[in-house]
């Protein structure tokens, strides 16, 4: 499964900060899940550090987003659309309240 990739520091980039506009984006509140498709046709599960053999031992505050994605996924779609589907992962956000 690849890594979940890092969100660049604006500070990385000074000069993009002294000229033009700085756009801020919202982001939405919960915890990085990412997921693919394996040879088998079951979907394998992580967060932004580790990988999960068994998707039920995720966290209790991600299972709802696993459960979406077990339902929805269109597997069929994606062995249509890319010549190895074992090589895409999907990285997203599973929503949870976090407090502020």
């Amino acid at each position: 499964m690849k890594p979940f990739p890092e969100r660049p520091d604006a500070m990385a980039a000074p000069e993009v900060l002294d000229e033009g506009h700085l756009w801020l984006l919202e982001l939405v509140e919960g915890a990085p899940l990412r997921f693919e498709l394996q040879e088998s046709g079951l979907l394998r599960f992580g967060d932004a550090t580790r990988e999960y053999s068994d998707a039920d031992d995720l966290p209790l505050s991600m299972q709802a987003a696993v459960r979406h994605v077990r339902e929805r996924f269109d597997r069929d779609a994606l062995r249509t659309a890319v010549d190895d589907p074992t090589a895409v992962t999907f990285f997203g956000v599973a929503t949870r309240n976090e407090g502020v």
